[in-house]
């Protein structure tokens, strides 16, 4: 499912003995992530293609959050983007949900019919996959 309760996961990095990079991140971050930043840690040079980012900065403290929203796709057609206190899902009929994590983290309020919202609702879906 592409709801908060069921993506989020506790992701843990040890970074290397001496390593400045120790902190507590709560942005958004994804799986994808852990290779470029264990190269990242470990001076590797990541491969181009990659998609993921290294989560150094956000470790460091050099940053507060990840580049690029993060992703979820759930079965065929389904996305979710998730950026700061956002998630916006799309699913493969073509209807949407937008919701506030800071006041409603139960996602029970969906935003995306509320006008008030259109202009986050229009950022986050210019992130799904397949966006039109």
């Amino acid at each position: 499912m592409l709801w908060e309760e069921a993506t989020r996961v506790p992701f843990i990095v040890a970074p290397p003995k001496g390593s400045a990079a120790r902190a507590r991140v709560d942005a958004p971050v994804s799986l994808i992530d852990l290779f470029p930043t264990l190269c990242d840690l470990t001076g590797v040079r990541p491969i181009e293609e990659v998609d993921g980012v290294s989560l150094v900065p956000l470790m460091n403290g050099t940053a507060d959050a990840r580049e690029k929203p993060v992703v979820t796709t759930w079965q065929k057609g389904n996305h979710s983007v998730r950026a700061g206190q956002w998630r916006y899902t799309r699913y493969h009929d073509g209807s949407e949900e937008l919701y506030d994590q800071a006041s409603d983290p139960y996602e029970w309020t969906n935003l995306a019919r509320n006008p008030r919202f259109g202009d986050q609702l229009a950022c986050l879906r210019a992130e799904a996959p397949g966006a039109p």
